[in-house]
C-alpha cells in the first residue's frame, strides 16, 4: 500500500533541544530531521515562521502547507 507520509512541524525541535535541554548527538538528530523532512509527501507547518525551518531542514517548498494551530470557539 502506498500511504502518504505527512509531517507536522510545530517547533524547531532540534534547535530547541540543543539550546534548552540536553542533546547529546546533534549530528544524528539533524540527520534524522533532514531525512524526515526531505522524505515527507507533505509538511504541515503551524506558522509562517516554521516554513523556513522546514525548508532549512530539507523539505521541498512544494510540499509545505501552513495550517495554524487554533480552536473553533463556536463549539
Amino acid at each position: 500500500a502506498d500511504i502518504p507520509f505527512v509531517l507536522e512541524v510545530n517547533a524547531p525541535l532540534c534547535e530547541q533541544q540543543e539550546r534548552y535541554r540536553a542533546l547529546d548527538d546533534v549530528i544524528t538528530a539533524r540527520a534524522c530531521e533532514h531525512w524526515l523532512l526531505e522524505g515527507a509527501d507533505g509538511v504541515v507547518a503551524t506558522s509562517e515562521a516554521l516554513v523556513e525551518t522546514a525548508r532549512a531542514g530539507g523539505a521541498s517548498r512544494r510540499t509545505i502547507r501552513v495550517i495554524p494551530c487554533g480552536v473553533d470557539e463556536s463549539l
